[in-house]
């Protein structure tokens, strides 16, 4: 059986993944060199699709107590961030608005979604189908500026930015795995691919590498 959900960037993972791997309904592209290059490139400099993991948002009067009685961190400000098992996150993004994104290998958001259908009382759901990317490593804050105005040299941890790269709409989380900082970047889907190729281009000039999800999970 086919997946039913591609990555914006699928053709380019085609024709350069040595591994794929399930992903829901979906897959990922695994492996695109060796474990120990992609090791070597993820705290380096490294540019990673997870265009492929399920993602939801949803909103509403009830969508705290909703996450509450799933037993679901609920982030405190807006903005905010939680993580959620296999590095799946949770995002606030408005007083009531909600955007969560599944981990490597897991299925709460997946069994989330399905459990929330299109919507119960006072909570909505809302379909995403956003380009997800991960840019990590010791250099990535070089490709950021040379494509983006925010200096995030100064941005906290674990909270999300609404700011443009390379001229598209971005909204972009800062993380950090152990002492190797990450961002990862959402963007709609019919930008994605100009995106993705500018940030490929960058890191590689950089030489750093393209890898798989599993040297990031």
């Amino acid at each position: 059986m086919h997946p039913i959900r591609y990555s914006p960037v699928y053709a380019y993972l085609a024709a350069h993944a040595l591994e794929w791997g399930a992903a829901g309904d979906a897959e990922l592209a695994l492996r695109l060199d060796t474990a120990a290059n992609e090791a070597a490139a993820v705290s380096d400099l490294a540019l990673c699709d997870l265009s492929g993991l399920a993602r939801f948002g949803f909103r509403g009067a009830s969508a705290s107590e909703w996450l509450l009685s799933a037993g679901v961190p609920v982030p405190s400000e807006v903005f905010g961030t939680a993580s959620l098992p296999g590095h799946g996150i949770i995002a606030r993004l408005g007083t009531e608005e909600f955007l969560m994104e599944e981990g490597l290998n897991q299925n709460l958001v997946t069994d989330l979604s399905r459990q929330l259908g299109t919507g119960l009382p006072g909570v909505y759901r809302i379909d995403r189908h956003d380009g997800t990317f991960l840019l990590c490593g010791r250099r990535a804050t070089k490709v950021l500026a040379q494509t983006c105005g925010v200096n995030f040299q100064e941005t906290p941890l674990g909270r999300v930015v609404f700011t443009r790269v390379a001229a598209i709409n971005c909204m972009i989380l800062p993380q950090r795995a152990g002492e190797v900082p990450g961002y990862r970047l959402w963007t709609d889907p019919s930008f994605a691919v100009d995106l993705w190729q500018t940030l490929a281009e960058i890191v590689g000039e950089l030489q750093g590498r393209v890898v798989g999800a599993a040297s990031v999970g």
